[in-house]
């Protein structure tokens, strides 16, 4: 049964979202809160300023009475003008006469004469608040007025000064939330990058000394997980070693008196007995020190990387394996071009050999196979090419497994070459690109080693 499987999500970006969702409602929250409080605050603000202007107007108008004598019908003023819009007042006598009124005031009353304090009045189609009061003598009555819509604009303009202030601050609060996390989640990262930085067989420990106490537990089981992978490593590798040595001499004993046997004569059937013995001892051979070498890499570090020119190594390949080719009826050619790579010339040296044994090997008699270096598009290639019988697509992913061969290739092999070939390119952070063979047919296995800094 498949198991599905859900899209990665990172625990910063998530931390970040959430702290920054919390930040913003408080926010919002909070300026909600605040407007109310100072809308409540400003309304008790106005209604104080709305009395005191009332009775300071009252006061005014019973000097005026006393030191002219006669009422005026309205008071223009520069003050009375520049307000007409949003604040009127007046002033009725005992009588119920107008005696002073404000530039934009009705000669309505703003609200009953027998109606004294705060009151809320519709007037010319738009609410008001209203403060009325008499004078001590009960001869004068002020009446003042404030439109409501001022006030909401007070408090619109309150409100959106508070969302000015929120929209600097709240990048700041996302900003210092960011830092605050990535600081946070700096040794995690740390460790990520340690481990992402290792070569396969490197399984030391990860470094905890940074990391927070609720993520030690899971470095601590990651560390005995890696502690057992390395104990069962060194005992498969101790293993194969110890095996393949011991099969060695056995197998060279067995080749020794296959020849004396064959040396000794007898009839043609024998003699081929003799030499599918030899042929089949020669394989075994081969496989076992493929075995020696494998387990040789991966108990042993690639050593120092230096710099590393190509192409006296393909040049040395090409005269070692030369004689080779000749006898399998193969054209061995080279194609070399000063390039430098960073490596191990030993471990290089054996890949390459791999490759144009492996490549000699499969590729029938009047076949080509070439070997190349030199600078490629995305960095230096070492290649090797032939015009054998190539590897089916579906195949190919397979081919750096141990101990696979192509169903239907009938050339002697191990199946541990490519293998070998795989792991060397990794030491070297490298990959292996396979590619259309010479002429139409055959492969190409070229290694993209990255450019030297």
């Amino acid at each position: 049964m498949a198991i599905e499987s859900t899209p990665p999500w990172s625990l910063r970006t998530r931390l970040i979202a959430l702290l920054s969702g919390i930040v913003l409602v408080i926010w919002l929250v909070g300026g909600v809160l605040i407007y109310f409080q100072a809308q409540k605050q400003s309304d008790e603000l106005a209604d104080r300023e709305l009395r005191e202007s009332g009775l300071l107007l009252l006061s005014l108008a019973q000097h005026e009475i006393l030191e002219h004598g006669g009422p005026f019908s309205e008071i223009v003023s520069p003050a009375a003008q520049t307000h007409a819009h949003y604040l009127v007042f007046q002033i009725w006598d005992s009588t119920g006469r107008l005696v002073y009124r404000s530039v934009g005031a009705s000669a309505e009353p703003l609200m009953p004469m027998t109606a004294v304090g705060y009151s809320q009045r519709i007037a010319d189609g738009q609410p008001w608040r209203v403060f009325s009061a008499w004078d001590d003598q009960h001869n004068l009555q002020i009446q003042v007025g404030e439109t409501l819509a001022h006030r909401e604009e007070t408090g619109t303009s309150i409100f959106s000064r508070l969302g000015v202030l929120v929209f600097f601050l709240l990048p700041m609060a996302i900003v210092l939330i960011w830092a605050i996390v990535g600081s946070v989640f700096e040794p995690l990262e740390a460790s990520a990058r340690d481990v992402s930085l290792r070569s396969p067989d490197d399984l030391r420990p990860v470094s905890v000394g940074r990391a927070p106490q609720e993520v030690r537990p899971l470095l601590d089981a990651l560390n005995q997980l890696l502690g057992r992978v390395r104990s069962a490593l060194e005992r498969e590798r101790t293993f194969t070693a110890d095996a393949a040595h011991e099969l060695r001499t056995p197998l060279a004993a067995i080749r020794t008196t296959a020849q004396v046997l064959g040396d000794a004569g007898g009839s043609d059937d024998f003699k081929s007995s003799v030499q599918d013995l030899l042929e089949g001892v020669d394989r075994s051979s081969r496989v076992v020190d493929q075995l020696l070498l494998m387990a040789r890499m991966d108990s042993r570090h690639p050593g120092e990387m230096e710099a590393v020119e190509l192409e006296p190594l393909v040049l040395g390949e090409y005269e070692a394996q030369r004689r080779y080719a000749q006898v399998r009826g193969v054209a061995l050619e080279v194609d070399v071009r000063p390039v430098t790579v960073r490596g191990n010339a030993d471990r290089l040296r054996i890949l390459l050999r791999n490759l144009v044994d492996n490549a000699i090997r499969y590729t029938p008699t009047g076949g080509t196979v070439r070997v190349a270096c030199g600078p490629g598009a995305d960095g230096q290639e070492l290649s090797v090419s032939d015009s054998g019988v190539g590897i089916p697509p579906e195949v190919r992913e397979r081919v750096f497994e141990r101990f696979f061969r192509v169903i239907g290739n009938d050339a002697s092999g191990s199946g541990l070459g490519l293998s070998i070939v795989q792991r060397i390119a990794e030491d070297h952070r490298s990959r292996i690109e396979m590619r259309d063979g010479l002429d139409g047919s055959g492969i190409t296995f070229a290694v993209v080693f990255p450019a030297v800094p």
